[in-house]
């Protein structure tokens, strides 16, 4: 079991690498071909039902791939060439089948986090803190707001556009964002720690003015000469309950 659990992990990373090189424009070629793509089928989706999107590229693809074996069957045939290879041989040998280990692999980690957000969403739509919840509602209406403006798809694509050149537009200018980041970060930490510190001192007790009447002091003259004031017959309201004078000596 470790092992394969090892061999999900490498096709894990692997898969995060290959995404990352796409993303990074690491072969221009590459990506620029499945950027694309699937740019002009989610701008189709805009305009057109998602099934005639759908079945209109599957035909597409297939026309293609159908004239391109067609296309290689007969220079085959024309240069009379002995052995007849199929042109999709490397797509045909190569394995698309899902492993039990990976689908148990992506099936834990998708219960994982989807227990996390329902437990977030109990906590939110049953208030359990009550100023969570209002961040919600502010949001939620926000996004009405937003989709007001912009249809759901027309998002889709303004992020599926984002994710093809932020990260592009990070590599080039990373000392400069970084800079500035740690610079924000920085700020939040210190006011953090500013907070702390004033809840901190907001915590210690002082006394009130009633317990305050008279400061600790030294002096064992004023000391004796505050008992005698206070003596028998004393109506004021620390005389009625002799346990509660404030009046300490060192």
């Amino acid at each position: 079991m470790p092992l394969m659990e090892g061999q999900v992990a490498d096709n894990s990373n692997s898969l995060f690498i290959e995404l990352e090189n796409l993303l990074l424009w690491r072969n221009w070629q590459k990506s620029a071909i499945i950027f694309m793509g699937i740019l002009l089928v989610l701008v189709d989706i805009v305009f057109h039902s998602v099934i005639s999107v759908v079945s209109m590229t599957c035909i597409t693809m297939l026309l293609i791939s159908i004239g391109y074996r067609c296309y290689d069957h007969l220079m085959q045939s024309w240069n009379k060439t002995e052995s007849m290879e199929h042109p999709y041989r490397c797509f045909l040998e190569m394995d698309f089948s899902i492993s039990r280990e990976k689908a148990m692999y992506v099936v834990c980690l998708i219960v994982d986090n989807l227990n996390i957000l329902l437990l977030k969403c109990r906590s939110l739509f049953f208030v359990e803190n009550i100023w969570d919840s209002c961040k919600l509602l502010l949001a939620l209406c926000g996004i009405n707001l937003l989709g007001d403006c912009f249809n759901g798809i027309t998002l889709v694509v303004l992020a599926y556009i984002l994710i093809f050149t932020l990260p592009k537009l990070y590599e080039w200018n990373k000392v400069i964002v970084d800079t500035h980041l740690e610079k924000f970060l920085q700020m939040q930490s210190n006011d953090s720690h500013l907070k702390e510190e004033n809840l901190a001192q907001e915590a210690v007790i002082e006394p009130t003015t009633e317990q305050n009447l008279y400061k600790v002091c030294d002096n064992m003259e004023l000391f004796e000469l505050l008992v005698e004031e206070h003596g028998d017959g004393c109506c004021c309201r620390d005389c009625q309950d002799i346990e509660s004078i404030p009046i300490e000596a060192h």
